[in-house]
């Protein structure tokens, strides 16, 4: 009876461990100590009941297999939240592989691979040991009366139970959330192959503009409502006043508003590709399925090349390296990556090339050539990408960069206290592994506010200095920033701005507000709307018949969802 007592107490410790094992290194938040699958319970009551019979070793397989299931689920969904704070389609995974490792690499170097295999192997020994572990229950509870293997399960369930009301540890039905995970996947493949109408938005051909105005669309990456935290809500509201009063100083109206972007935490290429396509566009599998249409559907960049219009799109962190490839799906007349600004500073951050050095590229050296064409500039900027560290300084002329020389001259030697702790802050020794700065601390929270401060200087500073200002800008961001893991707010800051109030009549149709306030969430426009209302902008004071504000835009179909 001592050796049968000892026996269960030892397989229950291996499966409490196992499962601790699994899930504890991957937690959603920061306040559960272990989440234990509940499927592991009908796993281990099947082979414990079922083990002896004719069937034991076709089950004891089956609960392997269905074991191992739940191993690669419970990986995919705690990297996919952990990285992106939303729950990633299986069929969406697939795709999204490339781009983590890509991203990964870039941060992390040769630890990325390593962390992969570690990942690979991980899996494999875990699926291994839960193989072995169900042999020995069959082998183990074989001998077993059958009280006996009740008192087991009845330990095991009553050792969850006790896990499930110590709050905050708590369980998931793993099985049943990778079924209803995975018939979303074939939900979004059926929508996908129903294809996208090809006369979406014929509307916008009707639109033709006698006045060509000039449309230039700053985005500064992860600005999201998260500067809205309790913690540098304050320090943003003096940011963004003082940038209110310099742009107001050179004549510029602003109304201001929030859009809702369809993802968050990361992957702004479905942030972008939504934005000007007008089609939602919240998985990877969508997008990498319409990429090869964006260059021949109607979309906001194909509308300006049917006005006549330059279309310019700038990612100064766009290059060849191994397994990514210069892309231009929407085929703008021109662009500008990495190598053709020719940068040859120090790199800083993800994107290497700062802001202020691109958009001053831009500046002097694009804009120029196109002999005042009217010209539609998307300019995706990359400072405030994660992980927020090693920001560059703001300098008087973005050319001393390129020479080594950083120090700032002229009016930039008189910095408010508030620049030069943002500039001190780049010598902080910080030796953490970048992942672990998605989580929300004190630290990384400022190091975003002063990412988002960065990029929101160099882009007033472009325009204070552009020669030919053009008659529209935005600046806005693309998603919210990958640090809120409780936050369901998918909304971003879009302040438009004109000096002739025409072209803002659309956007205060639409509850624009003056200013740069950022106003309320159940205001906020989407981003699949934009296209339409960016062409209601252009149209009324072209006097042109108004096409409808789409405000859902053209869907893809009804998995893409509300």
């Amino acid at each position: 009876m001592r050796s049968v007592v000892l026996q269960m107490f030892l397989l229950l410790a291996m499966l409490v461990g196992l499962s601790a094992t699994l899930l504890t290194p991957l937690l959603y938040d920061a306040e559960l100590g272990v989440i234990y699958p509940r499927d592991l319970l009908v796993l281990v009551g099947l082979v414990l009941f079922l083990g002896r019979s004719r069937f034991g070793l076709a089950l004891r397989w089956l609960v392997t297999s269905a074991w191992g299931v739940v191993v690669f689920f419970e990986l995919v969904r705690a990297i996919g939240i952990s990285a992106m704070n939303q729950q990633p389609l299986l069929y969406d995974a697939f795709f999204l592989v490339k781009h983590l490792y890509v991203l990964l690499s870039d941060l992390m170097g040769w630890k990325a691979p390593a962390m992969f295999v570690g990942i690979l192997v991980f899996w494999l020994t875990v699926t291994a040991v839960g193989h072995w572990i169900f042999g020995r229950l069959i082998t183990v509870g074989g001998r077993w009366t059958w009280w006996q293997r009740v008192g087991f399960f009845a330990v095991l369930v009553g050792s969850a139970v006790g896990i499930e009301v110590s709050t905050p540890l708590i369980g998931n039905n793993s099985l049943q959330d990778a079924s209803r995970n995975l018939a979303g996947s074939l939900d979004v493949v059926r929508d996908i192959r129903r294809g996208t109408d090809a006369s979406a938005y014929d509307e916008m051909d009707a639109v033709t503009l006698t006045t060509k105005p000039s449309v230039h669309i700053y985005i500064i990456e992860s600005y999201g409502s998260g500067v809205l935290a309790k913690r540098i809500r304050e320090d943003y509201f003096s940011m963004r006043a003082k940038m209110s009063l310099r742009l107001g100083t050179k004549g510029w109206r602003v109304v201001t508003s929030r859009t809702v972007a369809p993802v968050m935490g990361g992957r702004s290429w479905l942030a972008d590709a939504t934005l000007l396509s007008g089609r939602l566009v919240k998985h990877e599998s969508v997008y990498r399925h319409l990429k090869p249409e964006f260059s021949t559907l109607r979309t906001l960049p194909s509308f300006f090349r049917s006005q006549g219009y330059r279309t310019i799109l700038m990612r100064q962190n766009n290059k060849v390296r191994p397994g990514v490839s210069l892309e231009n799906n929407f085929a703008f007349t021109d662009t500008v990556f990495f190598d053709d600004i020719g940068y040859t500073g120090e790199p800083y951050g993800w994107a290497e090339v700062p802001d202020q050095v691109a958009l001053g590229h831009l500046r002097e050296e694009v804009l120029p050539r196109l002999d005042g064409t009217p010209n539609f500039v998307f300019a995706h900027l990359g400072s405030s990408h994660i992980p927020w560290t090693g920001l560059p300084p703001i300098v008087d002329d973005w050319r001393t960069m390129n020479t080594g020389s950083v120090a700032a001259e002229g009016e930039d030697l008189e910095m408010s206290e508030g620049q030069l702790k943002m500039q001190m802050k780049r010598f902080k020794r910080k030796d953490e592994v970048r992942l672990r700065r998605l989580r929300p601390t004190p630290d990384n929270v400022e190091d975003y506010l002063e990412a988002i401060t960065y990029s929101f200087e160099a882009v007033v500073r472009h325009i204070e200095r552009l020669e030919t200002t053009p008659e529209i800008i935005i600046i806005m961001g693309d998603h919210q920033p990958p640090l809120y893991k409780h936050n369901t707010d998918f909304t971003v800051p879009m302040h438009v701005m004109a000096k002739d109030k025409r072209w803002l009549e659309a956007f205060r149709a639409q509850g624009f507000k003056s200013g740069m306030k950022l106003g309320y969430k159940d205001d906020a426009i989407r981003h699949e709307g934009f296209y339409s209302l960016m062409v209601r902008a252009l149209a009324g004071p072209n006097e042109a018949a108004l096409p409808p504000y789409r405000e859902h835009g053209i869907t893809t179909g009804e998995a893409q969802g509300e």
